[in-house]
């Protein structure tokens, strides 16, 4: 069965789901039912009684119809993790389907590409996700044995996956990554609505609290509604995704619109055309078709610098260079990082920081360690961007 989104307007409670309602209605019913004798027998000479209790059912029901939203967190990480349980769909809701339209942009604001997201969603080993391109399209499916995708289009593109993550889990990481990060927060309004922004400044490892450059949430400060998010700088700049037009859809925040810049241009938009309830899930729905291959492990898996940091055994601290210590130059240096099965770091470029600062940063990060990646059970190699800081003591 189909229900359009209700909107949950800034500082006060998202509308109360069908179900809700329904147990709201028994309620009311059945506490009719027992005052109605005592009603009866004192109509005639207590009126006003009669107001009370009329009043009282009132103000029971309407009391019920708004559940007190729970309380924006002074802590920032548990903030973070409020507001990651509010803006993703998956767990603990009932089975869905939604169709995300996306436009794709090259420099010049030329539309390059408009593609659809369709999925099916009953439990993580049991959806279909479909993505579909000018050229080609792939569909993959998650199944108690393992996922499956459609023959000959092995890989969904990158750009699909991120959009639809976007409007389904914008804040992926981890619990007990968001746990250990340590924020910068910030208050502030933006066309006219307020915000708190947090940006990961650090990460704890232990008793050490070491710098690290993560990501921004952008939340509304009246509700835990994730309104951007900020990625730092790589290759191509920050990127940034701006949810907008948010809608409550059984208690989660969903956005109908999603655009993506990079380095501050426009590079996708992606609009909500249709989420729905789905009354029953048919395994046919969901079953792989003859001819899909099992999805195969990627040689090469792309991880956050958050995660990494977490990943990281031991290695030397980077040496402050003396020149460039004495002509006041700091700042951070940002390497993109290949990392083996074993830990070792084999790969090193230089992405971006002050050139007098960029061989230490190298030179102390090709000693790093880090611990084996694990995807589902085997060791693979990973891609993440380093971020070294060097400051100057005050």
């Amino acid at each position: 069965m189909s229900r359009d989104l209700k909107a949950a307007p800034s500082g006060k409670n998202p509308l109360p789901t069908w179900t809700a309602a329904a147990n709201n209605v028994a309620f009311l019913l059945c506490y009719l039912a027992a005052i109605r004798r005592a009603v009866s027998a004192v109509r005639d000479n207590y009126p006003s009684l009669v107001c009370l209790c009329a009043l009282t059912v009132v103000s029971i029901f309407v009391s019920a119809q708004e559940p007190a939203t729970p309380p924006m967190p002074k802590d920032p990480n548990q903030l973070v993790l409020l507001a990651q349980r509010q803006n993703r769909m998956e767990p603990d809701i009932r089975p869905w389907h939604i169709k995300i339209s996306v436009k794709q942009f090259d420099p010049t604001g030329t539309v390059t590409a408009e593609s659809q997201i369709e999925e099916f969603w009953a439990g993580a080993s049991r959806y279909k996700v479909t993505y579909t391109t000018p050229t080609a399209s792939m569909t993959e499916y998650s199944t108690p044995k393992g996922l499956f995708r459609s023959a000959g289009n092995p890989v969904p593109p990158g750009p699909l996956m991120q959009a639809g993550i976007a409007f389904t889990n914008p804040i992926f990481e981890n619990e007990n990554l968001v746990e250990k990060w340590i924020f910068n927060r910030e208050n502030r309004k933006e066309n006219g609505v307020k915000l708190v922004c947090l940006s990961v400044k650090g990460i704890r490892i232990g008793e050490q609290k070491p710098e690290l450059t993560g990501p921004t949430f952008c939340l509304d400060s009246a509700q835990p509604i994730l309104l951007s998010r900020s990625n730092p700088a790589g290759p191509e700049g920050a990127a940034v995704y701006t949810r907008s037009n948010i809608q409550n859809f059984h208690g989660y925040y969903v956005p109908r619109d999603v655009e993506l810049t990079l380095g501050g241009t426009r590079t996708l938009e992606a609009h909500l055309e249709l989420l729905e309830d789905v009354a029953q899930t048919d395994d046919a729905v969901f079953a792989p078709p003859s001819d899909a291959v099992v999805a195969p492990v990627p040689k090469v898996v792309n991880i956050s610098a958050g995660v990494s940091r977490i990943m990281l055994k031991h290695g030397d601290a980077p040496e402050y260079p003396i020149a460039a210590k004495a002509a006041g130059i700091s700042g951070t240096v940002v390497l993109e990082a290949r990392i083996s099965k074993d830990g070792s770091v084999t790969d090193l470029k230089v992405v971006s920081g002050p050139p007098e600062l960029q061989q230490a940063a190298i030179d102390a990060v090709r000693t790093w360690k880090y611990k084996t990646y694990l995807l589902n059970g085997e060791p693979v190699e990973v891609r993440t961007t380093v971020n070294v800081v060097f400051q100057l003591s005050r």
